[in-house]
C-alpha cells in the first residue's frame, strides 16, 4: 500500500522506517530540507538502535523515499501525521504549528483518503481537522492513533508495542488501517475518536503522577531511615501495581512529553471550572525532585573551582538527543557559576559545544571532585576497568537512580556516595 508519513523527527522517522519494514511503499515528507537530506542519505535524525540498518535497507530497496513536497500525498490512500508537537520551556504545546502543516497537507490529499493523527494534540483536534477538510470540500476520514514510541527504544516500541489504539468517529475498525498493521500481531483496540485522544493525555499524566509520587516517597524515606528501593520492591510486588510501575526512586520526569499531557489535562480541568486537583501540583513537585542533583552538589562542593563529571547527558538511554535534558540544564547552571564541568557519554551527541568529554585514560586528567551518574552507560556494563578507574578518581559520587548497584567491583571503595531515598 502507498503510504505518506508527514512530519519527520523522532516519531515520523520511526514510522516511515517501520511502515516500510511492514511491506508498504512509504514516502516521508517534511518542510525541513535538512531533515530530508539527512534521511535520504541514510542517516538518522535522532540515534535509535537498529533503525539505521533498517533505513539503509529500505532506501536501497526503493520501498522508502523522502520529499519536501506535500503534493506527493495525493498518491497515498493512507497518510500519517507525525509531527512531534513543539513544546516551549513551560511544557506547553505549540499546536498552531501542527495545524498550519495540516492545512497545507489538506490541499494535497486525495478524495477518500484516511488521515491518521499520531501527533500529540489536545482532545478535540481530530474533530477540528475534519471541519478544516470540510471547509476545503475534501471528503476524508480522520483516525486518531496515539503513538507509544519511547526515545532510545523506538524499534522495540514500534514492532513490539503492548497494544495499538485507534480512534474512529463511531469506534468501529477501519479496514484499510487494519491492513496497514496486519503484520503486527499485537492487541488492537478500536474506540471512539475522543476516547483515543484522551487516552494519550491520561496515560502520560498517570506516568507523571507515578514518578512524582515515587519522588515524594523517596524524600520521606531519606528522612525516616527507610530505603526507597526496598519500598519500591514492596509496592511493585503487589499485583495491583506491578513490576513495571514508574515507582523507582530517582529524579523527576523531563523532556516535555509527560509534562505536555499533565498540562493539557490541567488546562481542561480549568476550562471546565473543576476544583484544583493533584494534577495541578505535579509540575511543582516534579521541579523539586529534579533539583536534587544541583542542590546536593552545591551543598558538598561550596567552592566554585571543583571538577564535576556527568555520566550520561542525553535525554534518555539509547538516544543522542539533548531535548530538555536534565543533565544539560544542571551542567549549564553549574558552569555559569564557575564549576569545571565535563561529561562521559556512549553516543555521539547532536550538539554539546560548551562542554568537553572527560577521558579517564589520559594521565593529565585531574582528580574528579564529583561524579554524577545520570544514565546506565554501556561502558559500565562492558568495561570493569573503566568503571574502576573513574570511580577511583572520584571524591564524591552522586547516583540518583542507584545505577551503580551491582556494578562496582567489591574491592573498590566508594568514598562519599549519595543517592535519593536513602538515609545519609
Amino acid at each position: 500500500m502507498k503510504i505518506s508519513v508527514v512530519g519527520l523527527w523522532h516519531l515520523g522517522m520511526t514510522y516511515s522506517i517501520g511502515l516500510a519494514q511492514l511491506g508498504h511503499e512509504v514516502i516521508g515528507i517534511d518542510p525541513n530540507e535538512k531533515a530530508i537530506q539527512t534521511l535520504a542519505s541514510g542517516n538518522l535524525l535522532v540515534y535509535e538502535p537498529k533503525l539505521k540498518e533498517l533505513l539503509e535497507t529500505k532506501l536501497n530497496s526503493n520501498d522508502l523515499k523522502f520529499s519536501l513536497s506535500y503534493e506527493h500525498c495525493a498518491d497515498s490512500k493512507v497518510i500519517f501525521l507525525t509531527f512531534d508537537t513543539p513544546i516551549d520551556n513551560e511544557d506547553s504545546s505549540d499546536v498552531e504549528f501542527v495545524f498550519q502543516q495540516i492545512e497545507r497537507l489538506l490541499h494535497s490529499v486525495r478524495e477518500g483518503a484516511i488521515l491518521v493523527i499520531c501527533s500529540q494534540l489536545p482532545v478535540g483536534s481530530c474533530k477540528k481537522v475534519t471541519e478544516m477538510a470540510q471547509k476545503l470540500n475534501k471528503s476524508i476520514e480522520v483516525v486518531s492513533h496515539p503513538e507509544n514510541l519511547r526515545l532510545g527504544r523506538a524499534f522495540e516500541t514500534f514492532f513490539n508495542a503492548d497494544r495499538l489504539i485507534f480512534g474512529t468517529v463511531d469506534g468501529n475498525p477501519n479496514v484499510l488501517i487494519q491492513e496497514v498493521f496486519q503484520q503486527l500481531d499485537k492487541p488492537k483496540f478500536w474506540i471512539k475518536i475522543e476516547s483515543a485522544e484522551m487516552s494519550k493525555h491520561a496515560l502520560n499524566a498517570f506516568l507523571a503522577l507515578s514518578i512524582t509520587f515515587a519522588g515524594e516517597i523517596s524524600q520521606i524515606c531519606s528522612s525516616v531511615g527507610a530505603d526507597a528501593k526496598e519500598v519500591e520492591l514492596a509496592l511493585k510486588s503487589d499485583s495491583r501495581i506491578g513490576s513495571s510501575a514508574y515507582l523507582s526512586p530517582g529524579l523527576g520526569f523531563s523532556g516535555g512529553t509527560l509534562a505536555r499531557d499533565v498540562n493539557a489535562i490541567a488546562k481542561l480541568q480549568r476550562a471546565l471550572k473543576r476544583e484544583a486537583s493533584i494534577l495541578s501540583e505535579v509540575m511543582n513537585s516534579n521541579k523539586i525532585n529534579n533539583s536534587w542533583v544541583e542542590q546536593s552538589l552545591r551543598e558538598v562542593l561550596p567552592l566554585k573551582s571543583e571538577r564535576i563529571v556527568f555520566c550520561g547527558v542525553s535525554y534518555v538511554q539509547g538516544t543522542n538527543t539533548l531535548r530538555r535534558s536534565i543533565s544539560l540544564d544542571v551542567m549549564s547552571s553549574l558552569s555559569s557559576d564557575g564549576y569545571e564541568v565535563c561529561f562521559v557519554e556512549d553516543e555521539t551527541l547532536e550538539s554539546i559545544e560548551d562542554f568537553r568529554f572527560h577521558d579517564v585514560s589520559k594521565s593529565n586528567e585531574k582528580q574528579i571532585d564529583a561524579l554524577v551518574i545520570m544514565k546506565n552507560l554501556k561502558m559500565f556494563e562492558t568495561n570493569q576497568e573503566y568503571i574502576t578507574q573513574i570511580i577511583s578518581q572520584s571524591t564524591w559520587i552522586f547516583d540518583p537512580f542507584r545505577l551503580l548497584e551491582g556494578k562496582v567491583p567489591r574491592h573498590l571503595e566508594m568514598k562519599h556516595y549519595l543517592s535519593i531515598g536513602m538515609k545519609i
